[in-house]
């Protein structure tokens, strides 16, 4: 799929032409490979803040079922994104 030419019939005030274009993947623009740094800091930066989050909300509250349960499920988040990264 990648990397072969495909044909894109294009019909203008009632002309027909046609296009040749060459499909490659997202991760191979220049565009992914300049953002990637900072996209990968953001996403660390956003699990520590998270894990903050439910370590003052399990030490402010820690007799609260609700705030027990916001806790883990932010914990179990977090651990799924870096296990499956």
């Amino acid at each position: 799929m990648f990397g072969g030419l495909v044909t894109l019939p294009i019909e203008r005030h009632g002309a027909v032409t046609s296009i040749a274009i060459r499909p490659i993947r997202y991760v191979d623009t220049e565009f992914f490979r300049a953002t990637q740094w900072w996209l990968n800091w953001a996403f660390w930066l956003g699990s520590a803040l998270s894990l903050c989050v439910a370590a003052i909300l399990a030490w402010r509250r820690p007799e609260s079922p609700e705030v027990r349960t916001l806790a883990l499920t932010l914990i179990l988040i977090n651990i799924g994104e870096i296990s499956f990264r």
